[in-house]
């Protein structure tokens, strides 16, 4: 694919035990919080046949900070987990997760609380692959969940 260009939004905000699936992009029109345009993931169940098929072995990384997407060498790049699977689930693409144990102890002690899903689009903003995702603590895609939180019960999610 040409004029594509990679997308990194800082997004749902993850549980303190962190689940073994995550919501990771909207489906259909999206914003960000901060200034880029707006974007549209219209058909989920062929970016997400494409986005695993493209990936290494069939995984799709979340690290810590997008560190992998530094220049090589740049960036300590090290999982947080790995992305096993996705699904649409209502108006959300949701991961499957496999956490690796210093990813599971950020998000237990709250030193990171947001996913951030690393996309990439066509000009006009149709999302066509998703990379990854990134651990973070700023989010641009504030209406998806929050993955660490201090209170102990959080709102289900409504399917």
């Amino acid at each position: 694919m040409t004029n594509m260009t990679r997308h990194i939004c800082a997004a749902a905000p993850l549980p303190a035990d962190p689940a073994d699936r995550i919501e990771l992009i909207p489906v259909g029109r999206f914003k960000t919080a901060d200034a880029r345009p707006g974007f549209h993931l219209d058909d989920a169940a062929r970016v997400i046949a494409d986005s695993l098929a493209a990936a290494p072995g069939g995984l799709l990384p979340i690290d810590f900070d997008h560190r992998s997407f530094a220049a090589q060498g740049q960036a300590d790049s090290r999982a947080a987990g790995w992305i096993t699977a996705m699904e649409v689930v209502g108006d959300r693409i949701m991961a499957a997760v496999d956490w690796t144990p210093e990813g599971r102890a950020a998000l237990q002690g709250r030193s990171y609380r947001f996913v951030s899903p690393v996309f990439k689009s066509l000009k006009g903003g149709r999302v066509v692959l998703i990379e990854g995702a990134g651990l973070v603590n700023t989010p641009a895609l504030p209406q998806l969940r929050q993955l660490a939180s201090r209170e102990e019960l959080m709102d289900p999610i409504l399917q």
